[in-house]
C-alpha cells in the first residue's frame, strides 16, 4: 500500500465523515443557544 493510496483513502474518508461532524456541530451549538436562553449568565 503506497502513499498516495493511503492518502486517497483517508480523504474519502474526510468527504464521508464531513457531513456527520457539520451535524454534530450545529447540534452543539443549538443545544448551547438553548441553555443560554434557559440560564442566561
Amino acid at each position: 500500500m503506497d502513499l498516495s493510496t493511503i492518502t486517497w483513502n483517508f480523504s474519502t474518508k474526510v468527504e464521508f465523515f464531513r457531513p456527520f461532524f457539520f451535524y454534530l456541530r450545529q447540534r452543539f451549538y443549538i443545544v448551547e443557544q438553548t441553555f443560554k436562553i434557559i440560564d442566561p449568565r
